[in-house]
């Protein structure tokens, strides 16, 4: 990049990840960095780099998502649970991705999956380790044998089924703030309340918690068929 500049070749960045940059403000060399909201702007108003340009972020589709047409009904539902550890200590200790938090997320999607059964959804595990753990299996055993649940332990998602995604249900993760930032109506599940004062979106639409997903989700599905 500092070579680039000294071309003047200049150098863009978009970002997609709903939380604050940081990062950028001791970077330097970086023309033109287009932000997703005033929690970004303000962050980066005492950066480094004054010659910096900060713009606001416009709506970035990918391939996959260009041509979906969206129906009034919600048909597949995404869901995005924390990367589980495999070390079972080490994710009980963990303030925030703990096994009492995924334990805690899963029962309630079980929860929706017994009272939608006409919405599919799709569990999106980066990897097996679900099954170190004792009752994160069970819940997860208990989800593959609902007709509508589908589980996958894989890090990248087929692209007919991610192409197909009609709503995203998930916690913190940066799949789900792909999903927001193309467009995908999304709620984002967290038990810490403190984490929407430091997200770039709307908490009283998007962001849930264990009193209220049941009620988001609802109303989620009557905003759907309204829009």
């Amino acid at each position: 990049l500092i070579a680039a500049r000294l071309k003047n070749i200049k150098s863009i960045t978009f970002q997609t990840r709903l939380n604050g940059p940081p990062m950028l403000m001791k970077i330097k060399c970086i023309d033109i960095y287009y932000c997703s909201g005033k929690i970004s702007e303000k962050i980066l108003g005492d950066r480094y780099d004054q010659k910096m340009k900060i713009k606001k972020i416009f709506s970035v589709f990918k391939k996959d998502f260009v041509n979906k047409q969206f129906s009034n009904k919600v048909k597949n539902c995404l869901v995005i649970p924390y990367n589980i550890r495999r070390n079972w200590y080490d994710s009980g200790r963990s303030i925030v991705i703990n096994t009492d938090h995924i334990m805690d997320f899963l029962e309630k999607v079980y929860s929706l999956s017994k009272k939608y059964k006409e919405i599919n959804f799709f569990i999106k595990f980066k990897s097996n380790t679900w099954m170190y753990d004792r009752n994160i299996k069970q819940i997860v055993t208990n989800l593959k044998s609902m007709k509508n649940v589908k589980v996958f332990q894989s890090f990248i998602l087929d692209k007919d089924i991610v192409s197909n995604i009609d709503l995203a249900l998930g916690q913190p993760s940066s799949l789900i703030e792909t999903c927001v930032s193309v467009n995908i109506p999304s709620l984002i599940y967290e038990k810490n309340e403190g984490y929407a004062k430091f997200v770039e979106c709307f908490p009283e639409e998007m962001l849930c918690n264990k009193n209220n997903i049941i009620e988001k989700f609802d109303e989620t599905l009557i905003n759907y068929k309204i829009n």
